[in-house]
């Protein structure tokens, strides 16, 4: 057997060239086979580790070393204040879309019965993120990917988001089904999207990322704008007079 301390050192160094964290990323992978959070880790670093647990270590450090990502080889991650279950058919969420919650959190108002869509929704993050901060909100979450949409009503369901409802499909063709009165033009006081805009040949897209996350949620047609423009075309037709459209881009996009 060997210790914990030892399997992070271990960890760390088969990661060096093959992650940008080694030490953070070993230490994600070795709580996770332990059950345990990483504070646990620095406390017992001593403690010896089982013989089963540190082949299932290795294992893993096998799989991150191939490219597979942190969050789907321990089947989640964190955004906000919670945990999202996450898989190969969803974008794992990044922090950089936080901006957007907080933006919506920051804009509109929290006490007021206001509908809310978000376009793409993949796991759920910026939905039922926002679902939980505002109870009063009615939020309506798409997306194409009926796998994805799986995993995102899994976690409204375990986060106990009972305030977002959920509708596969294609942009506005599922605000449409989302909408139980069929009267969703009009409807909404904010629509938020963390929508594909990134270019196939993008220089700035790891190969990691694009061998692992899906497709259809990274890469868009017209060098990265064609569902951007999709969206910012049919926004105004289902939003309020004076209501917000929120969508996260590329740097260069703006």
């Amino acid at each position: 057997m060997a210790c914990i301390k030892a399997l992070l050192e271990q960890g760390a160094d088969a990661l060096h060239g093959h992650s940008c964290s080694p030490a953070l990323d070993a230490s994600v992978l070795l709580a996770f086979v332990l059950e345990r959070e990483s504070v646990y880790l620095r406390t017992w670093p001593e403690r010896e580790v089982e013989h089963s647990a540190l082949l299932q270590f290795q294992q893993l450090i096998n799989q991150r070393c191939s490219g597979q990502p942190i969050a789907y080889l321990v089947g989640y991650k964190e955004f906000w204040d919670y945990r999202f279950n996450v898989d190969q058919h969803t974008l794992i969420p990044r922090p950089e879309t936080e901006l957007l919650v907080e933006l919506a959190l920051q804009q509109l108002p929290h006490q007021q019965p206001l509908n809310i869509a978000d376009l793409g929704t993949g796991s759920g993050a910026i939905a039922i993120t926002l679902g939980k901060q505002c109870p009063e909100w009615n939020v309506y979450a798409t997306d194409l990917s009926a796998k994805a949409l799986q995993r995102a009503q899994s976690n409204a369901q375990r986060l106990d988001a009972n305030n977002v409802r959920f509708a596969q499909g294609a942009w506005f063709k599922a605000l449409d089904k989302a909408v139980s009165d069929k009267q969703a033009l009009g409807k909404f006081d904010a629509i938020i999207s963390n929508p594909p805009y990134i270019a196939a040949d993008d220089p700035h897209l790891s190969q990691q990322v694009a061998d692992s996350e899906p497709e259809q949620a990274l890469i868009s047609a017209q060098q990265g704008y064609a569902d951007l423009h999709q969206i910012i075309a049919g926004a105004p037709a289902y939003l309020k007079s004076g209501a917000w459209l929120m969508l996260e881009h590329g740097f260069e996009q703006g």
